[in-house]
């Protein structure tokens, strides 16, 4: 005879991949005379994405820490030695994000800031359906930040409200291309296509598309992160060396990108750009950056992982 049982289980850490989770808890049915198991459960591991405002705050005080340590030393050169002329209110402004007079690109923190408070708040609308999604997650932004934006009398917030207008609605497209593996469904149609030739659609398609219309960036930025995602796996998936290549700039990316404001902060670009600049070819130059940039952002990396350690913060 046949010999049933059922267990409930609970599932600590796991790896899984093309799995919806969503449950804790589950059903495993053991059949002891075919020797099988059969598994009738959903469930969440401990490491799985954490959507609430706790976890929103840690994630901020980790990426402040982070900008923070790239900041203060590249607005202290600014200061002592490209003619910075500040004061404690705009030094301010620059480490949260509001004055981009050296830090060019820290737009992203504010708007990571005000993101990392929203997604909380919405998560439950993009996880019901796709339709709910869309509209929660793309049309109501664009909405809710432009009427903000005309009724904002303060300059300063107003252009935060255009980047959120602008680029929150990427963030969602993000999470719901995932949570509906959309990107899923577009490769099983394109896998005899070539990804190179699919990378080139892409920036054409993209790229003429944004001339026209750049308040799309929404899809221009899923269709380029699918693109490009496609491409380099196919190049890298089977080779060690180039999975470890990218796991590394990986890991540096947010520093990087920190970093490259020295190149284009409009009080401090003339003292860093000749660095650079030495070669006329622009594939020169643009290499010569990267290099510099990830060799700069992994000191500033390390010292990043001893501070969060140090406050017991682990990334």
């Amino acid at each position: 005879t046949n010999i049933t049982s059922t267990v409930t289980v609970r599932v600590s850490k796991v790896k899984v991949t093309g799995i919806q989770l969503d449950k804790t808890s589950g059903t495993i049915y053991l059949n002891k005379n075919n020797k099988t198991i059969q598994v009738n459960a959903t469930v969440i591991p401990e490491n799985a994405a954490n959507k609430t405002i706790k976890y929103s705050c840690n994630k901020i005080r980790e990426f402040l820490i982070t900008y923070w340590i790239v900041a203060i030393p590249i607005i202290t050169v600014a200061v002592l030695f490209c003619g910075f002329d500040t004061n404690v209110f705009i030094i301010v402004a620059e480490l949260l994000g509001l004055s981009h007079e050296v830090m060019i690109f820290c737009w992203y923190v504010t708007f990571y800031i005000v993101s990392m408070f929203m997604l909380p708040c919405i998560y439950k609308l993009l996880d019901r359906s796709l339709i709910i999604a869309t509209c929660t997650g793309i049309i109501m932004p664009i909405v809710v930040f432009s009427i903000l934006k005309l009724l904002c009398p303060f300059t300063i917030i107003d252009g935060v409200l255009n980047d959120l207008r602008h680029w929150f609605p990427c963030i969602c497209v993000g999470y719901i291309c995932n949570r509906y593996n959309l990107f899923g469904y577009v490769e099983k149609y394109i896998k005899k296509v070539s990804a190179l030739f699919f990378l080139l659609l892409a920036f054409a398609i993209c790229g003429i598309g944004r001339y026209l219309v750049s308040a799309l960036d929404f899809i221009y930025c899923a269709v380029l992160v699918f693109a490009i995602s496609n491409f380099v796996m196919s190049r890298v998936e089977s080779k060690k060396a180039g999975r470890e290549i990218l796991k590394n700039v990986g890991s540096v990316s947010t520093n990087m990108w920190f970093l490259h404001c020295i190149f284009f902060g409009k009080t401090i670009r003339e003292t860093f750009q000749p660095v650079i600049a030495w070669s006329t070819n622009p594939l020169v130059v643009y290499f010569t950056a990267v290099v510099i940039l990830w060799i700069v952002s992994v000191g500033f990396n390390l010292i990043d992982k001893k501070v969060l350690k140090t406050l017991k913060i682990l990334k």
